[in-house]
């Protein structure tokens, strides 16, 4: 299965919410930081009605018409394909030449804004009933080790875990990516 190419969002679409979010006046949001909090949101037991959360997201009311349509597409879209266990595609800027082999800390610097933006969304709207889980929390340590470690224990829990799931590639960063994804939805009571 795939992801529903009515909810998709084309590179035109992306280009305007770039567009949008990085001009004057703005939140100044990288989009691929976007895209991480829009899967963050998906991952609610009930869909979080309106577009209320764009404030919050953005941390002013969005001015440019276009964002929270385009920004409820692609919600739907992400929760529809996380229900039916689809295939969909993270926003991540990369360059071309980004396809090879990379080292651990080159791929975290290009995943950074996008599991940023995944955690301020579960820390905006969090999960009570699975954070204590450890099944929870081990998924999170695979999506987290590419944002900067605070500490040395932090610096430890990534190591062990470019020891134990090494990534070589951005493709290998992202099916993980989309893999945790789908193992943190599976944890979630959502109703049928």
């Amino acid at each position: 299965m795939t992801f529903d190419n009515a909810l998709d969002l084309s590179d035109q679409d992306w280009a305007t919410l770039d567009k949008a979010l990085t001009g004057p006046g703005t939140a100044q949001v990288d989009v691929s930081w976007l895209d991480g909090y829009l899967v963050g949101l998906s991952l609610q037991p009930q869909p979080l009605t309106g577009s209320a959360w764009l404030s919050t997201a953005l941390g002013v009311t969005p001015q440019d018409p276009q964002i929270a349509p385009l920004c409820e597409r692609r919600l739907q879209g992400l929760r529809a394909a996380l229900r039916s266990q689809s295939w969909w595609d993270p926003f991540i800027r990369a360059e071309p030449d980004e396809a090879g082999p990379a080292t651990a800390e080159q791929l975290s610097q290009t995943l950074v804004p996008w599991v940023a933006g995944l955690d301020q969304a579960l820390h905006d709207f969090a999960l009570p009933q699975v954070e204590d889980d450890p099944a929870w929390m081990m998924v999170l340590a695979r999506l987290y080790r590419h944002l900067p470690p605070d500490n040395d224990q932090d610096r430890e829990v990534v190591a062990l875990l470019n020891e134990a799931h090494p990534l070589s590639t951005l493709e290998d960063a992202v099916d993980e990516l989309t893999a945790c994804v789908g193992e943190l939805w599976d944890l979630v009571p959502h109703p049928q």
